[in-house]
Protein backbone atom coordinates (compact mmCIF):
# COMPACT_ATOMS: atom_id res chain seq x y z
CA UNK A 1 0.00 0.00 0.00
CA UNK A 2 1.47 3.43 -0.76
CA UNK A 3 0.18 6.03 1.82
CA UNK A 4 -0.10 10.17 0.58
CA UNK A 5 3.15 11.41 0.99
CA UNK A 6 4.60 8.25 -1.68
CA UNK A 7 5.73 5.73 1.61
CA UNK A 8 4.50 2.06 2.13
CA UNK A 9 1.99 1.83 4.30
CA UNK A 10 1.52 -1.36 6.54
CA UNK A 11 -1.89 -2.59 8.37
CA UNK A 12 -1.75 -2.99 11.48
CA UNK A 13 -4.63 -5.89 11.98
CA UNK A 14 -7.36 -5.50 15.15
CA UNK A 15 -9.96 -7.90 14.91
CA UNK A 16 -11.61 -7.75 11.43
CA UNK A 17 -10.67 -4.29 11.01
CA UNK A 18 -7.17 -2.73 10.35
CA UNK A 19 -5.58 0.49 10.93
CA UNK A 20 -2.90 1.76 8.46
CA UNK A 21 0.07 3.56 9.11
CA UNK A 22 2.77 5.23 7.06
CA UNK A 23 5.72 4.24 9.98
CA UNK A 24 5.80 1.92 12.75
CA UNK A 25 7.69 4.18 14.77
CA UNK A 26 5.63 6.94 14.49
CA UNK A 27 3.43 7.67 17.87
CA UNK A 28 0.69 7.10 15.92
CA UNK A 29 1.49 3.51 15.01
CA UNK A 30 3.09 3.05 18.42
CA UNK A 31 -0.59 4.19 20.39
CA UNK A 32 -2.54 2.04 17.75
CA UNK A 33 0.34 -0.85 18.61
CA UNK A 34 -0.57 0.03 22.68
CA UNK A 35 -4.06 0.14 22.12
CA UNK A 36 -4.09 -3.28 20.66
CA UNK A 37 -2.15 -5.15 22.64
CA UNK A 38 -3.64 -3.61 26.23
CA UNK A 39 -7.03 -5.03 25.51
CA UNK A 40 -6.44 -8.58 27.52
CA UNK A 41 -5.80 -6.03 30.45
CA UNK A 42 -8.36 -3.65 30.61
CA UNK A 43 -11.16 -5.81 29.00
CA UNK A 44 -12.62 -9.41 30.09
CA UNK A 45 -11.91 -12.64 28.66
CA UNK A 46 -14.85 -12.61 26.75
CA UNK A 47 -14.51 -9.06 25.62
CA UNK A 48 -18.40 -7.91 26.29
CA UNK A 49 -18.34 -4.86 28.55
CA UNK A 50 -21.67 -4.43 30.37
CA UNK A 51 -21.61 -1.43 32.51
CA UNK A 52 -23.97 -0.54 35.41
CA UNK A 53 -24.96 2.83 36.04
CA UNK A 54 -22.91 3.71 38.45
CA UNK A 55 -19.87 1.93 36.37
CA UNK A 56 -20.53 4.51 33.36
CA UNK A 57 -20.55 7.57 35.88
CA UNK A 58 -17.16 6.03 37.02
CA UNK A 59 -15.57 6.00 33.83
CA UNK A 60 -17.29 9.20 32.13
CA UNK A 61 -15.81 10.98 35.51
CA UNK A 62 -12.16 9.57 34.77
CA UNK A 63 -12.40 11.33 31.49
CA UNK A 64 -14.20 14.73 32.63
CA UNK A 65 -11.72 15.17 35.55
CA UNK A 66 -8.48 15.56 34.06
CA UNK A 67 -6.98 14.44 37.15
CA UNK A 68 -6.17 11.34 36.54
CA UNK A 69 -3.24 9.02 35.64
CA UNK A 70 -2.69 7.67 32.17
CA UNK A 71 -3.52 4.21 33.13
CA UNK A 72 -6.83 5.18 34.52
CA UNK A 73 -7.54 7.41 31.47
CA UNK A 74 -6.34 3.94 29.41
CA UNK A 75 -8.92 2.06 31.28
CA UNK A 76 -11.81 4.67 30.93
CA UNK A 77 -10.90 4.40 27.22
CA UNK A 78 -10.93 1.01 26.97
CA UNK A 79 -14.29 -0.06 28.45
CA UNK A 80 -15.85 2.77 27.34
CA UNK A 81 -15.04 1.95 23.76
CA UNK A 82 -16.67 -1.36 24.35
CA UNK A 83 -19.73 -0.79 26.17
CA UNK A 84 -21.51 0.15 22.71
CA UNK A 85 -23.48 2.55 23.92
CA UNK A 86 -25.18 5.62 22.72
CA UNK A 87 -23.99 7.64 26.22
CA UNK A 88 -20.60 5.82 25.88
CA UNK A 89 -20.52 7.68 22.46
CA UNK A 90 -21.59 10.85 23.67
CA UNK A 91 -18.80 10.88 26.45
CA UNK A 92 -16.00 9.91 24.37
CA UNK A 93 -16.85 12.17 21.87
CA UNK A 94 -16.71 15.29 24.83
CA UNK A 95 -13.72 13.80 25.54
CA UNK A 96 -12.10 14.76 22.52
CA UNK A 97 -14.02 17.73 22.46
CA UNK A 98 -12.03 18.94 25.53
CA UNK A 99 -8.73 18.07 24.53
CA UNK A 100 -7.11 14.99 25.86
CA UNK A 101 -4.09 15.49 28.11
CA UNK A 102 -1.58 14.23 25.10
CA UNK A 103 -1.20 12.96 21.71
CA UNK A 104 -1.07 9.25 22.97
CA UNK A 105 -4.46 9.38 24.60
CA UNK A 106 -5.90 11.35 21.88
CA UNK A 107 -5.33 8.48 19.13
CA UNK A 108 -6.38 6.31 22.16
CA UNK A 109 -10.22 8.70 22.38
CA UNK A 110 -10.56 8.44 18.15
CA UNK A 111 -10.17 4.77 18.56
CA UNK A 112 -12.11 3.97 20.93
CA UNK A 113 -15.10 6.06 19.67
CA UNK A 114 -14.57 4.40 16.13
CA UNK A 115 -14.95 1.18 17.77
CA UNK A 116 -17.97 2.37 20.03
CA UNK A 117 -19.94 3.49 16.92
CA UNK A 118 -19.42 0.39 15.47
CA UNK A 119 -20.76 -1.28 17.98
CA UNK A 120 -23.41 0.62 18.54
CA UNK A 121 -24.44 0.08 14.98
CA UNK A 122 -24.17 -3.94 15.54
CA UNK A 123 -26.72 -3.78 17.94
CA UNK A 124 -29.32 -1.08 16.16
CA UNK A 125 -29.31 -3.04 13.67
CA UNK A 126 -29.71 -6.64 15.46
CA UNK A 127 -25.89 -8.07 15.13
CA UNK A 128 -25.63 -9.29 18.07
CA UNK A 129 -27.47 -11.49 20.51
CA UNK A 130 -30.62 -13.29 19.26
CA UNK A 131 -32.88 -13.65 21.46
CA UNK A 132 -35.84 -15.93 21.42
CA UNK A 133 -39.19 -15.54 23.56
CA UNK A 134 -40.47 -19.07 24.64
CA UNK A 135 -44.30 -18.53 25.39
CA UNK A 136 -46.50 -20.01 28.00
CA UNK A 137 -47.46 -22.98 26.42
CA UNK A 138 -43.76 -24.31 26.24
CA UNK A 139 -41.69 -25.00 28.67
CA UNK A 140 -40.75 -22.40 30.05
CA UNK A 141 -37.57 -21.41 32.25
CA UNK A 142 -37.71 -20.64 35.80
CA UNK A 143 -37.33 -16.35 36.40
CA UNK A 144 -33.75 -17.08 37.47
CA UNK A 145 -32.56 -18.16 33.90
CA UNK A 146 -34.62 -15.31 31.88
CA UNK A 147 -36.26 -12.21 31.10
CA UNK A 148 -39.23 -12.16 31.82
CA UNK A 149 -41.93 -9.45 29.89
CA UNK A 150 -45.77 -9.21 31.79
CA UNK A 151 -48.62 -7.46 29.72
CA UNK A 152 -51.60 -5.49 30.86
CA UNK A 153 -55.02 -6.78 29.87
CA UNK A 154 -55.07 -4.33 26.56
CA UNK A 155 -51.59 -5.91 25.67
CA UNK A 156 -52.62 -9.47 26.76
CA UNK A 157 -55.30 -9.10 23.41
CA UNK A 158 -52.26 -9.34 21.04
CA UNK A 159 -50.55 -11.53 22.75
CA UNK A 160 -53.03 -14.14 23.84
CA UNK A 161 -50.68 -14.58 27.33
CA UNK A 162 -49.93 -12.53 30.13
CA UNK A 163 -45.87 -12.66 29.98
CA UNK A 164 -43.44 -14.75 28.09
CA UNK A 165 -40.06 -15.53 29.20
CA UNK A 166 -36.51 -14.77 27.12
CA UNK A 167 -34.04 -17.56 28.52
CA UNK A 168 -30.79 -16.39 29.17
CA UNK A 169 -27.68 -16.69 31.15
CA UNK A 170 -25.54 -13.72 30.87
CA UNK A 171 -26.78 -9.53 30.86
CA UNK A 172 -28.86 -9.06 27.45
CA UNK A 173 -29.06 -4.96 26.31
CA UNK A 174 -32.33 -3.69 27.26
CA UNK A 175 -32.89 -2.25 23.84
CA UNK A 176 -32.01 -5.84 22.27
CA UNK A 177 -34.71 -6.93 24.54
CA UNK A 178 -37.20 -4.84 23.36
CA UNK A 179 -36.48 -4.90 19.31
CA UNK A 180 -36.91 -8.98 20.28
CA UNK A 181 -40.41 -8.54 21.89
CA UNK A 182 -41.81 -6.09 19.46
CA UNK A 183 -40.52 -8.18 16.22
CA UNK A 184 -42.45 -11.07 18.01
CA UNK A 185 -45.66 -8.65 18.32
CA UNK A 186 -45.46 -6.05 15.87
CA UNK A 187 -49.08 -5.19 15.93
CA UNK A 188 -48.35 -4.19 19.54
CA UNK A 189 -45.80 -1.04 17.39
CA UNK A 190 -48.08 -0.28 15.33
CA UNK A 191 -51.49 -0.37 17.34
CA UNK A 192 -49.16 1.40 20.40
CA UNK A 193 -46.59 3.80 19.68
CA UNK A 194 -43.63 6.01 21.21
CA UNK A 195 -45.85 7.43 23.50
CA UNK A 196 -48.66 5.42 24.10
CA UNK A 197 -46.79 2.16 25.62
CA UNK A 198 -45.61 2.20 29.00
CA UNK A 199 -42.66 0.22 30.02
CA UNK A 200 -41.62 -0.65 33.53
CA UNK A 201 -37.90 -2.37 34.10
CA UNK A 202 -38.02 -4.02 37.54
CA UNK A 203 -40.92 -1.64 39.01
CA UNK A 204 -38.86 2.01 37.39
CA UNK A 205 -38.90 3.09 34.25
CA UNK A 206 -35.91 2.05 31.88
CA UNK A 207 -33.28 4.86 30.56
CA UNK A 208 -32.85 2.25 28.11
CA UNK A 209 -28.97 1.96 28.61
CA UNK A 210 -29.27 -1.12 31.34
CA UNK A 211 -27.58 -4.74 31.09
CA UNK A 212 -31.18 -6.81 32.16
CA UNK A 213 -29.27 -10.09 33.98
CA UNK A 214 -31.90 -13.12 34.41
CA UNK A 215 -34.46 -12.38 36.89
CA UNK A 216 -35.15 -9.25 35.54
CA UNK A 217 -38.87 -8.40 34.31
CA UNK A 218 -40.31 -5.82 32.09
CA UNK A 219 -44.10 -5.13 32.44
CA UNK A 220 -45.66 -3.52 29.35
CA UNK A 221 -48.62 -1.88 29.44
CA UNK A 222 -51.03 0.23 26.99
CA UNK A 223 -52.38 4.03 27.74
Amino acid sequence: MTGSNGDSTEPIFHGIDFIEVEDFDSPEAIAAKEWIEKHHQYLPPSGEVLLSDVEFERYQSILTTFLSNEEAYEKALMILGHAGTLRSIKALKKFLKKGPPNLKLKIWAELALSECQKFYKNLSEGVGPTLTISTVEENVPSTKESITITYDSSLQKITGVPYDRIPTETPEPFMIVMKTVLEYYPEIESKYPPGKLGIELNGKPPTGFEQLRPGSQIHLRAF
